[in-house]
């Protein structure tokens, strides 16, 4: 278990060696999420790159009663979002790796089944526009908290309530039509 406290800390006094673990234990994620927003590998290795040389060239004004993940996300989030403009291109976007992960599934049936169900998911996902798609992918896939997610959109938690409601809405619609 990683103190991310901690290693902020170390990070902000200079530590390299810190501030490298930190880059290490939070890439993926800052990466996952660069990846879901565009579609576009390379685009997110940018992103992620550019993102985490934001973070650490602002580490001395990062507020320590913060998370730092919730930060660093928003900060992911805004990088994707520049990139997104930048290219003005709408496009359906791939959401994870889930076909590479192994299944859970007893058999192959199950397992098959299994698939299938991810790859509606992805197909009812990329379908929404990209702000309910966004919520639904901090809350469930990135698992962050209203509080967090919040920071990360920068509006009030009764609003990602509301827009996660609505949101989900939109998402069994659209796997209803996938039927």
């Amino acid at each position: 278990m990683v103190d991310e406290k901690a290693l902020v800390q170390q990070c902000q006094s200079g530590d390299n060696g810190a501030c490298e673990r930190l880059f290490l234990h939070f890439r993926q994620r800052a990466y996952l999420l660069a990846l879901q927003l565009t579609g576009h590998k390379e685009d997110a290795l940018d992103i992620c790159q550019d993102s985490f040389t934001k973070v650490f060239s602002k580490m001395a004004s990062f507020d320590k009663k913060r998370s730092f993940l919730p930060w660093l996300l928003t900060i992911v989030r805004n990088s994707a979002f520049d990139v997104l403009r930048q290219k003005k291109k709408e496009k359906t976007y791939p959401l994870d790796k889930a076909e590479d992960l192994p299944s859970t599934a007893a058999g192959p049936a199950e397992q098959l089944e299994a698939n299938e169900r991810k790859s509606r998911l992805r197909q009812a996902l990329s379908k929404l526009e990209a702000g309910p798609r966004e919520i639904i992918l901090l809350k469930d896939f990135h698992g962050l908290s209203y509080k967090d997610i919040a920071l990360v959109l920068e509006v009030p938690i009764g609003t990602v309530m509301s827009r996660l409601h609505s949101a989900r809405q939109a998402l069994k619609r659209a796997l209803e039509v996938n039927e």
